[in-house]
């Protein structure tokens, strides 16, 4: 199938995959060719293609849409990053940072940065 993920400002990834996976807001995803037509909510998670069975790209996607139709799967989000190009030292600093000067528990955007970055620190060091 192909496959389209891209930002507002840039096209991170074209190209062809065996398999997508994608954590949507409701759980994990996969998506091979042939799939149904499907619209479906991203949440903060890592999205990885395989080509054969093995991994090849891998993304730290932070919210948008996967839209699959006539074996292309789209990602349309406002923010992701390749895992090649997170810092895994400045992902773990920043982690640490945020853990150790959160605002408060409730605070909605303490908690998606929080969230952002445990996903980049998991994807960078995996």
């Amino acid at each position: 199938m192909n496959v389209e993920i891209v930002r507002p400002e840039r096209i991170l990834y074209t190209g062809e995959a065996d398999m997508l996976v994608a954590r949507g807001t409701e759980g994990e995803i996969g998506i091979l060719d042939n799939h149904e037509p499907l619209v479906l909510a991203l949440d903060y998670g890592e999205l990885r293609l395989y080509h054969g069975e093995a991994v090849g790209e891998r993304f730290a996607v932070f919210g948008g849409f996967l839209e699959v139709r006539d074996n292309v799967a789209s990602v349309l989000t406002d923010d992701a990053e390749p895992a090649g190009e997170i810092d895994p030292e400045q992902a773990g600093v920043d982690l640490e940072r945020l853990r150790a000067h959160k605002d408060d528990e409730g605070d909605e955007v303490a908690q998606a940065r929080l969230r952002r970055a445990e996903v980049r620190h998991a994807i960078a060091t995996a």
